[in-house]
C-alpha cells in the first residue's frame, strides 16, 4: 500500500477506531532484563520477546507498557512497525530531575558553569542498545511515546537515508512525552513527514550522534561567559588541532523532515532539552565544507502545495551543539505560508561554522501566501558563536528571506522581549533578504524588535549585532530586486556593551520606527556608525519617544551613520540623547555621508533629517523636539555632527508652528531643536571642507599671499580647511597651477588646528592655488579659496646655485658645513666661525677661540654676529660691540665708565695686604704647604668655564670662581676699567697686577738692605719666589695668547689674525707690539724660570765650576727656599710641575674640545698621583698629606665633569668648597706656627735685651742656635743671605 493511500484511509478509520473499540486495546507488559519482580498481570515478557516476534505483538491498538529498570536491546535488532495506528510505548511515569552536567561528565565533555544550572526529566524505564540497534515506525497513525530513557541506540534506514535511535516516517499525530534520547549513533530522533498534529513535549535528547564524540572532544570554544554581567570573549583558536577533521557521518539530536505531502502539519513543541549535539561532517578546516544542519533541532521543509506550516516551541533549552549551520536549531523551509513561533526559549552556547549558532532560519516563499510570520518571543540567546572563518551570518539569531513571488503580502518578523548577549560572530541578530527572478514589484520586509535587549555582543569577526538588509544578493538571468521595502522598527528595545556596529539597515526604501523607550549604549564599530549604520533608510522616532545612544563608538559615526540617501524623521514630542560616544575620525555623535554637490547645480540638497510637528504636543522646545549632546568626541571634527551641510539643505516644514515657513533651512530647525549639554570637543559641528583660509587672519572670498623665495627654499604657510559654520574640518588640499596647463604639484593633508604647510614651487616665478580635493577632483565650488604668488630670487651670500636649488659656496663645503636656503644657516659639527674678515672677506675659521662662540652647531648667515656668545661681534667674535667694554674674568662685553678707573686703588691695596700676609705668616713655598694648593688653583682656573659654565652662575658659584682667581692673581670679578675697553688693552694689563707685585717684594729687599728704619727680613727669599709661582700660571698664559693667531681661509688666500682680537691683523703695530714684549717675558722670565727649577740639582752639581761658582752661589738662597720642602732626590720636583703646567697651557690654548682637555688634567693627576703613590716626596709627612688631599679632590672634580651629569655642578661646587676650606686650613695652620714661634724668640731674647741694647733692627747677640726654636729644617731658609746682595755686607 502507498504511504499516501493509507493515510487517506487511516483518517477516516481513525474516528471509528477510537470511538468504537478503544475499549478493546491489547496491552503488553515488558519486563527488564534479569528482572525479579513480577509482572501486575500477563502477558509480561522481556522486550526481546516482543521485538523479534514485532509482527504478531506489535499491531494496531497496542500499548506497551515498559516496567522501570533496564531492557536490553541486542546487537543489530531492529523493531520495525508499520502500516499500523494507535501503537503506544509508555515506560513508569516516575521521572526524576537531572542536570546537564551529570551527562557532561559521563560523555567525556567540557564543563562549564551553566551545566549545573540546566536540567531535564529522565524516566527509570531506560532502553538500552547495543551496536546497531534502534526503532523504526513507518505510515503509523497515532504513535504515542512516554517515560521512555533511549540510550546508546541508532540504525541505517534505508528510507530515511539516516542513522538513528528512532525513525518515523509517514507517521500521523505523534505524541511523545517524557522521553529521553541520548547517546545515539547518528541520530537521536529522524520524523519523516511527521504530520497532523503533533507533539513533543517533556523530552531530552542529549549527545547524540556519538561517532563524533571523540573528535568533539578534542575541539575548543573561546570561553564566553554567560552566567555574569562581566561579559569576556577569549580569542582562542576555535579548534586547537588543524588536522582534526571528524568521520563524515549526519547526526544530531532531532531532525524532522518534510517533502512534498498533502496533510499541512501542526507541530508542538514544549518543555523540551537538546544539548551536546554534533554534526559528523563538522570540521576544523575552514577549506572543507561542512553539512550537517541543526544537530539541536533541525526542521526541513521541502514542499510546494498551498497550505500553511504552522510550529510553535515553547519552554525549551537549546545549549551546547555543535553544526555546520544553525547549531542549537536549524530551520529550513520552501512554503507559501507559515507560521512559526518561539516562546521562552533559552538558547545558548551553539557552536557553528557557517552561521545561526543559536538560531538559523532559511525560508523560500515559492507561492503567494496569506500568512508568513516568524514570532520569536520572552527568550534568552546567549553565548552563540560562529567561527571566524565563516560566512557573514549571524550568531544568534540568522534569518535568511528568499522570495520569488510579486505578492504585496508581507513577511513579518517578530521578536517581543528577548535579549541577545554575550555572542560572538559577524552579527548577533541578522534579518537577509534575497531575491531572484525578475519581478515586477519587490518584496516587503516588516521586522518588529519589542521590548528586547541587546547586550555584551562581543565579536570576533563580527561587524552589527543587529543587521537587516533588503538585497539582491543572488541575480539569475539578469534579474534585478525593485521597490524593496524594509521596515523596522524598535519599540522599548536596549542595546548595550556591543561590539561594532549595533544595527545595520541596507535597503531601498527602508523604514526604521524608533518608539517608547530604546537605548543604544556601549556598542562600537572599527568603521561606521557605532550603534545604527543606515543605508537607503528612513529611521523614524515615533511620538513620545525616549531615545538614548550612549557610550557608543566608531571610526565614522560614534552612534549613527547615515548614507546620503537615508533620513532621520523626529516625531513631536520626542527626545533622543546622544551621551559619551566617540569617533575615532569624525561624527562622534553623527556622521552624515555627503554626495558632493557641483557648483552647476543650482537646487539645495535635502537635509538629512526631518521634524513632524503634532500640534499641543510639546517638550521642552517650541517644536517638541529634542536633540540632547553631551560629552560626545570625534578625533578630528564633528563632535556633535559631521556632515548634512544644515545651513544649505531645505526641509519640509509645512506642519512646524510660525515663524516657519512652508519650505525652510535646515540649520535654523537644527538649531531650534539641538541642545549642548557640555563637554563636547571642538568643532561641535562640522563637515567635508568647503574653504581654505589662512590662520590668524579673516577668511575672505580669494587670498592672495605675496611670496620671495630663493632657489630650494621651502616655503611655509599657516592655513586650515573649514567646513560648515566655518569650523575646522582635516582634509586634502591640493596644491597646483593653472599656467600653461594645470600641473598638480602635491597634495597636504591638514590637521584640526592651525598648522605651517610646506609649499614647494618651481624655478620661476608663478602662482600656485591651493584647493580643497573636493573643488578640484568633484568641481565642487568652495566658498573661500587661497592663492600664493611666488617670485624667485638669486641666491643670497654664501650660497651658490646647484640643482636647481641654492646651496653651499666652495669655500663653506671645502669645510664640511651644510647650508640650508630655507631659513639660510648653516650646520656645523665642530666650532666653525663664519664670517666677513676686517678687509669686507668671507672667511672661514675652523675652531673659533675661547669661549666667543655659542657652539650650538647652526650659524646663521643672515646675521654673523648670532654665533657670538656674550654679545660680542665682529670678526672672530673678537670685539665687543659700541658701547660695550670687555671685562677681566670672563669673556662678557658690558656697559663700562672711565670713573671704573678707580678700581686701581683697591687693587694696589690688595696687592700690599697680600705681600704682608705671605711675609706675616710665612706662607711660601719653602714651608711645601703650598704647592698642591696653588697647583689646584691654576688648573681649576684655566678650566673655570667647564667647571662653572656661564650659564648656571649663581652667587654662590660666582664667589668661588672669584676666590679661585684671587689665587692665580687674576681679577676674576667681571670688571672694566674704562668705557671701550678692547682684548687688546686687555691683555696688556694682565701683566700689571704680577708686575705690580713683584715691584712690592723687590722694594721691601732693597729698602731693607739699604734702611734702617725697615727691618731686613728672613723670608723675602721664600715669598718672593712664592709670588712668582703664583702669577707663573697667569703669564704663560697671557704669553700662550699673545702669541697665538688664526688663518682665516678665504675663497682666494688666508687672512692672518691675532687669535684674540680678529680685527687686529698679523704684524701691523699693534700686534709687533705685543708680540715683541710677550717674547721679552718669554725669555726672560718663563724659560730661565722652568729651567732654573727642573735643572736645579744639575746647577749645584757644578757649583765648584768657576763660570757657575759667583752666580749659583747668588742664587742658592732662591733654588734652596723651592727645594727645602723636598728630599734630596726629589729637588728638582718644583721644576717638573712647572713642565706638567707648561703642557696643560699649551692643550688648554689650542685645543677647544672640553672633553680632550678634561682628558688631558685626568692624565696628568694619575701620573702625578703614581709617583706620589710610589715615592715619598715630602721631608716632612703633613705636606705629603696635604697635596694628596689636593690632587685626588682635583681627581675627583675632573672625573664627573667628565660624566656629564645633572651633578657635574654641584660637585665642582662641592670640590671648589672643599679645596678653599683647606686653604683655610693652611692658613691657620701657618698663623699658630708663627705665633708659637715668635712666642719662642721673645722668650730667648727677653735676657739678652734687658742687659744689651741691639746695634740695629734684626740683628741680636744671641747665638743663631740660641734662637732655633724648633727643629724645622726650613729655619735653615728663613736666615740665608738676600738673592740680591752679597752676605758679606
Amino acid at each position: 500500500m502507498q504511504a499516501s493511500q493509507f493515510l487517506v484511509s487511516a483518517i477516516l478509520s481513525c474516528l471509528c477506531v477510537h470511538t468504537c473499540t478503544s475499549q478493546y486495546t491489547t496491552t503488553y507488559y515488558v519486563t527488564p532484563n534479569a528482572s525479579t519482580t513480577p509482572c501486575p498481570q500477563d502477558p509480561c515478557y522481556d522486550f526481546k520477546t516482543y521485538y523479534q516476534n514485532s509482527s504478531y505483538y506489535f499491531q494496531s491498538n497496542t500499548r506497551f507498557i515498559f516496567l522501570p529498570g533496564v531492557h536490553v536491546f541486542g546487537l543489530g535488532d531492529l523493531l520495525l512497525v508499520q502500516d499500523k495506528y494507535n501503537i503506544s510505548l509508555v515506560g513508569s511515569a516516575n521521572l526524576t530531575v537531572h542536570t546537564v552536567a551529570e551527562k557532561v561528565k559521563e560523555y567525556g565533555f567540557d564543563q562549564h558553569d551553566e551545566d549545573d544550572h540546566i536540567t531535564y526529566l529522565e524516566s527509570s524505564t531506560n532502553i538500552v542498545c547495543s551496536n546497531q540497534s534502534g526503532f523504526a515506525f513507518a505510515n503509523i497513525a497515532y504513535l504515542v511515546l512516554a517515560n521512555l530513557s533511549i540510550v546508546n541506540c541508532g540504525q541505517y534506514n534505508q528510507v530515511t537515508s539516516f542513522t538513528a535511535a528512532v525513525h518515523l516516517v509517514s507517521v500521523l499525530h505523534l505524541s511523545m512525552d517524557g522521553v529521553s534520547i541520548q547517546n545515539s549513533t547518528g541520530y537521536g530522533l529522524v520524523g519523516v513527514s511527521v504530520l497532523g498534529y503533533s507533539k513533543i513535549t517533556r523530552s531530552s535528547f542529549i549527545a547524540n550522534n556519538q561517532y563524533v564524540k571523540d573528535i568533539l572532544q578534542k575541539m575548543t570554544v573561546p570561553g564566553l561567559s554567560c552566567s555574569n554581567e562581566n561579559y569576556s570573549y577569549n580569542n582562542t583558536v576555535y579548534m586547537n588541532n588543524g588536522s582534526v577533521q571528524c568521520q563524515s557521518v549526519s547526526g544530531g539530536n532531532v531532525l524532522l523532515q518534510y517533502q512534498t505531502i498533502q496533510n499541512p502539519p501542526k507541530l508542538h513543541l514544549a518543555n523540551l532539552l537538546f544539548t551536546l549535539g554534533v554534526d559528523g561532517t563538522f570540521t576544523n578546516n575552514p577549506s572543507i565544507d561542512c553539512a550537517g544542519y541543526g544537530t539541536g533541532l533541525a526542521i526541513y521543509s521541502d514542499y510546494q502545495e498551498l497550505f500553511t506550516f504552522y510550529a510553535d516551541i515553547k519552554n525549551t533549552v537549546f545549549y551546547r551543539n555543535q553544526a555546520c549551520l544553525g547549531a542549537n536549531f536549524n530551520l529550513m523551509m520552501v512554503a507559501g505560508s507559515y507560521s512559526i513561533s518561539l516562546e521562552n526559549i533559552h538558547n545558548m552556547r551553539g557552536v557553528a561554522m557557517a552561521g545561526g549558532a543559536g538560531v538559523h532560519v532559511d525560508i523560500t516563499v515559492i507561492y503567494p501566501g496569506a500568512l508568513r510570520s516568524f514570532t520569536v518571543s520572552d527568550s534568552m540567546f546567549e553565548c552563540n558563536y560562529v567561527h571566524q572563518y565563516t560566512w557573514l551570518l549571524g550568531s544568534s539569531m540568522d534569518i535568511l528571506y528568499t522570495v520569488s513571488n510579486n505578492d504585496q503580502n508581507k513577511v513579518l518578523t517578530e521578536f517581543h522581549g528577548c535579549t541577545f548577549r554575550n555572542d560572538a560572530g559577524f552579527s548577533s541578530f541578522l534579518v537577509n533578504t534575497t531575491s531572484f527572478e525578475q519581478l515586477a514589484a519587490g518584496l516587503s520586509l516588516e521586522l518588529v524588535v519589542d521590548g528586547g535587549v541587546f547586550k555584551n555582543i562581543q565579536p570576533s569577526t563580527c561587524r552589527y549585532s543587529i543587521l537587516v538588509s533588503a538585497i539582491d544578493a543572488f541575480q539569475f538571468e539578469q534579474s534585478e530586486v525593485r521597490d524593496n521595502d524594509v521596515n523596522f522598527s524598535f519599540t522599548n528595545v536596549n542595546i548595550i556593551n556591543c561590539n561594532f556596529t549595533s544595527s545595520q539597515v541596507t535597503g531601498e526604501d527602508s523604514k526604521v520606527a524608533l518608539s517608547g523607550v530604546v537605548v543604544f549604549s556601549n556598542s562600537s564599530d572599527t568603521n561606521n556608525g557605532g550603534a545604527l549604520c543606515l543605508f537607503s533608510t528612513t529611521v523614524s522616532v515615533e511620538t513620545s519617544s525616549q531615545v538614548l545612544f550612549q557610550n557608543n563608538s566608531a571610526a565614522y559615526g560614534g552612534s549613527i551613520f547615515i548614507d546620503s540617501s537615508s533620513q532621520l524623521t523626529f516625531a513631536s514630542p520626542s527626545n533622543v540623547s546622544f551621551i559619551n560616544n566617540a569617533a575615532i575620525v569624525t561624527g562622534g555623535a553623527i556622521y552624515v555621508e555627503t554626495v558632493p554637490q557641483s557648483s552647476q547645480v543650482s537646487s539645495p540638497p535635502q537635509c538629512f533629517f526631518n521634524v513632524l510637528y503634532m500640534q499641543s504636543q510639546y517638550i521642552d522646545s517650541a517644536i517638541g523636539v529634542q536633540l540632547y549632546f553631551e560629552n560626545n568626541h570625534a578625533g578630528e571634527a564633528g563632535s556633535v555632527l559631521y556632515g548634512g551641510d544644515i545651513d544649505n539643505c531645505v526641509m519640509d516644514c509645512s506642519s512646524l508652528p510660525p515663524p516657519f515657513p512652508s519650505q525652510c533651512n535646515g540649520g535654523t530647525v537644527f538649531d531650534a531643536i539641538f541642545i549642548d549639554g557640555g563637554n563636547n570637543n571642538y568643532p561641535t559641528i562640522s563637515s567635508d571642507p568647503t574653504s581654505v583660509c589662512p590662520c590668524n587672519e579673516p577668511c575672505v572670498s580669494s587670498t592672495i599671499k605675496d611670496c620671495h623665495v630663493y632657489p630650494g627654499q621651502v616655503i611655509e604657510f599657516p592655513f586650515i580647511t573649514v567646513g560648515q559654520r566655518n569650523s575646522t574640518a582635516p582634509s586634502v588640499v591640493i596644491l597646483y597651477t593653472t599656467a600653461p596647463t594645470l600641473n598638480i604639484i602635491t597634495a597636504i593633508r591638514t590637521s584640526k588646528s592651525c598648522a605651517n604647510y610646506s609649499v614647494p614651487f618651481q624655478l620661476v616665478n608663478q602662482t600656485l592655488l591651493i584647493r580643497t580635493q573636493s573643488e578640484l577632483v568633484q568641481a565642487v565650488q568652495n566658498k573661500y579659496n587661497f592663492t600664493v604668488s611666488i617670485t624667485v630670487l638669486p641666491c643670497p651670500t654664501c650660497f651658490v646655485q646647484m640643482n636647481n636649488s641654492c646651496v653651499c659656496n666652495d669655500l663653506l663645503r671645502k669645510h664640511s658645513l651644510d647650508c640650508y636656503i630655507s631659513n639660510q644657516t648653516a650646520k656645523t659639527a665642530g666650532n666653525h666661525w663664519v664670517g666677513n674678515t676686517s678687509k669686507g672677506i668671507l672667511a672661514v675659521f675652523d675652531q673659533c677661540p675661547f669661549d666667543y662662540c655659542s657652539n650650538k652647531g647652526i650659524i646663521n648667515l643672515t646675521n654673523f654676529s648670532s654665533q657670538c656668545n656674550y654679545g660680542r661681534t665682529d670678526v672672530l667674535c673678537g670685539k665687543c660691540p659700541p658701547g660695550l667694554s670687555t671685562t677681566f674674568g670672563t669673556s662678557q662685553c658690558k656697559a663700562c665708565s672711565h670713573y671704573y678707573l678707580f678700581l686701581i686703588i683697591p687693587f694696589a691695596i690688595m696687592g700690599l695686604a697680600l705681600v704682608g700676609v705671605l711675609f706675616a705668616l710665612n706662607l711660601t713655598v719653602s714651608a711645601g704647604t703650598l704647592n698642591g694648593m696653588i697647583l689646584y688653583a691654576n688648573v681649576f682656573r684655566i678650566n673655570d668655564n667647564i667647571f662653572f659654565p656661564a650659564s648656571q652662575r649663581s652667587p654662590l658659584v660666582q664667589f668661588l670662581s672669584v676666590a679661585i682667581a684671587w689665587l692665580n692673581l687674576d681679577f676674576g670679578i667681571e670688571v672694566c676699567f674704562y668705557d671701550g675697553m678692547t682684548s687688546y688693552v686687555k691683555t696688556w694689563l694682565q701683566f700689571a697686577f704680577p708686575l705690580y707685585i713683584f715691584t712690592l717684594v723687590g722694594t721691601i729687599i732693597v729698602v731693607g738692605k739699604y734702611s734702617s728704619l725697615v727691618p731686613k727680613l728672613s723670608n723675602a727669599v721664600p715669598v718672593f719666589a712664592t709670588l712668582i709661582l703664583l702669577s707663573y700660571s697667569k703669564i704663560l698664559r697671557t704669553i700662550i695668547t699673545i702669541l697665538s693667531y688664526a688663518s682665516l681661509a678665504t675663497e682666494d688666500s688666508t687672512d692672518c689674525v691675532w687669535l684674540y682680537d680678529g680685527n687686529v691683523q698679523c704684524w701691523e703695530p699693534m700686534h709687533t707690539g705685543l708680540v715683541v714684549f710677550g717674547s721679552t717675558v718669554l725669555v726672560i722670565f718663563v724659560f730661565p724660570y722652568t729651567f732654573l727649577l727642573f735643572f736645579a740639582p744639575n746647577l749645584q752639581a757644578k757649583s765648584n765650576w768657576r763660570c757657575f761658582c759667583g752666580l749659583i752661589n747668588k742664587i742658592k738662597p732662591f733654588l734652596d727656599c723651592n727645594q727645602a720642602p723636598f728630599k734630596d732626590n726629589f729637588r728638582r720636583w718644583s721644576g717638573v710641575l712647572l713642565v706638567g703646567r707648561c703642557a696643560l697651557c699649551l692643550l688648554f690654548a689650542f685645543e677647544n674640545d672640553p672633553t680632550y682637555k678634561l682628558w688631558g688634567i685626568m692624565g696628568f693627576t694619575y701620573v702625578y698621583m703614581t709617583i706620589m703613590a710610589a715615592f715619598t716626596v715630602y721631608e716632612s709627612r703633613f705636606p705629603l698629606l696635604l697635596e694628596i688631599l689636593f690632587i685626588m679632590n682635583l681627581s675627583a672634580l675632573v672625573a664627573t665633569s667628565l660624566l656629564h651629569t645633572s651633578w657635574s655642578l654641584d660637585f665642582a661646587i662641592a670640590s671648589a668648597i672643599v679645596f678653599l676650606l683647606s686653604v683655610c686650613v693652611v692658613v691657620i695652620f701657618h698663623a699658630s706656627h708663627r705665633c708659637k714661634r715668635i712666642k719662642c724668640l721673645w722668650s730667648r731674647m727677653k735676657p739678652s735685651i734687658n742687659t744689651t741694647q741691639p746695634s740695629d733692627y734684626g740683628a741680636s747677640n744671641v747665638s743663631g742656635k740660641d734662637l732655633q726654636c724648633g727643629s724645622n729644617r726650613n729655619n735653615n731658609v728663613e736666615f740665608r743671605e738676600s738673592l740680591l746682595f752679597d752676605g758679606d755686607d
